[in-house]
């Protein structure tokens, strides 16, 4: 007969930015670079020290590895980290080169920690010294060949200046307004809705009034930044401000930009301004006619 698996044996802890599997100081950090969609990737791997994920990969029975997803081609394909000699690592940068042929846009990065194909499975029963919440002790949980240990969220691998505003249009909406709000899923980005007329007037041509609606909507995701995702380690004081910002790729590097343009971002509370941001990023047309 053939091997009957407990249902308890479904689940696994699961380290991850939104996963409370894990007590606080046992991560899974995570960073995407690329210049241009479909060119090739470096992907920053690491995990902290004394928990299951560390110990499997310090023993070889898993590895560093990044999925690479294109919804609308319906390719996937798991890229996985070589070991070059030496122990394996806790921190490690992965370079990927894509199949292009077989990717259409958007394309999706998930940067991940995997059990080696080649093992067998193995039984575990959880303690202190895997880093799990204290619900997970004395739970025996299997481990199968391919088992995803660790997971970031998942990255656009377009340029994020121009994903992280997603526009949609709501005919219930009163004539020339917009509203704002968030969906961390898919790599991070932010749902601009916006009423009929408005989303007619930004998709007819590239005019300065399409730009300014941009700007201002910048600003708006800027805001919400600032006081929705700016605290470190969960720990805010109320609602959704104990998210934080350091778990999405898309805003780490919308922070490096901000930074690179010499400007304050939401980490520093003091001297940043949504407004001067996003008129640096965005900059609003000034047309001057001769009469003036």
């Amino acid at each position: 007969m053939p091997e009957q698996v407990d249902d308890h044996f479904s689940e696994l802890p699961v380290m991850h930015p939104d996963s409370l599997d894990y007590v606080e100081g046992h991560s899974y950090q995570t960073e995407i670079k690329s210049e241009e969609e479909f060119g090739p990737l470096e992907v920053e791997h690491q995990v902290s020290e004394n928990n299951l994920v560390a110990s499997y990969l310090r023993e070889g029975k898993a590895v560093f590895a990044t999925e690479v997803s294109s919804p609308y081609s319906t390719h996937r394909k798991i890229y996985k980290h070589q070991w070059e000699g030496g122990a394996p690592a806790l921190r490690i940068s992965q370079k990927i080169e894509l199949d292009r042929d077989w990717l259409v846009s958007p394309v999706y990065y998930r940067p991940l920690v995997i059990v080696r194909d080649d093992l067998n499975r193995e039984e575990l029963n959880l303690e202190t010294s895997h880093g799990v919440h204290e619900l997970w002790h004395d739970r025996t949980v299997l481990i199968l060949p391919g088992t995803i240990l660790a997971s970031a969220g998942f990255w656009n691998a377009k340029d994020y200046k121009s994903s992280i505003i997603k526009l949609t249009s709501d005919e219930k909406m009163h004539s020339g307004t917009m509203k704002v709000k968030t969906s961390p899923d898919d790599g991070f980005y932010f749902i601009v809705t916006v009423s009929t007329d408005v989303y007619k007037s930004i998709r007819s041509s590239d005019s300065d009034h399409k730009r300014t609606i941009l700007t201002f909507a910048l600003s708006a995701c800027l805001s919400i930044i600032q006081r929705e995702y700016q605290q470190e380690g969960g720990e805010g004081e109320e609602g959704d401000g104990d998210r934080d910002w350091r778990s999405y790729p898309a805003l780490r590097a919308l922070h490096r930009e901000i930074e690179r343009q010499g400007l304050p971002a939401w980490d520093n509370e003091q001297e940043f301004s949504p407004e001067l941001v996003a008129t640096r990023m965005r900059p609003i047309k000034v047309s001057v006619s001769e009469d003036d």
